[in-house]
């Protein structure tokens, strides 16, 4: 009888399973509820991109990339389709094929400016 008493005397009250069902669900939600907030403000961070490009200002490098990057980026955005640019496609194909640097210019603003017209595309008129 002694033995039975230090037992119960040790033993803390269980919560009934409904509190502990309860509990649990609580945690749950509180956890989709962080999910889905992190979720949100990361595509709103992803929806701010600040890498707009500018045909009229080129990166960094060389006087042979810099003229290449200014006769590609017009060209991507005549190939995209954006308006204002369906007649300013330029390639200077003896420098195109002769130097390197006019050739990775003009294919790093052609590429640039493509993707800049498909990720933020400008059309007159809508």
């Amino acid at each position: 009888m002694l033995i039975a008493n230090l037992t119960g005397f040790w033993q803390v009250p269980c919560a009934s399973q409904a509190d502990r069902d309860t509990t649990w669900l609580m945690r749950k939600f509180r956890l989709w509820r962080h999910a889905l907030l992190v979720s949100a403000c990361l595509t709103l961070l992803s929806a701010c991109d600040s890498t707009l490009v500018n045909p009229q200002v080129p990166p960094p490098g060389s006087e042979s990339y810099q003229d290449g990057y200014l006769n590609g980026c017009p060209s991507g955005f005549a190939d995209a389709g954006r308006d204002g640019y369906e007649t300013s496609y330029f390639k200077d194909k003896m420098r195109f094929a002769n130097e390197p640097d006019y050739r990775k210019g003009w294919n790093e603003g052609y590429a640039a400016c493509f993707e800049e017209d498909r990720r933020h595309p400008k059309r007159l008129g809508f």
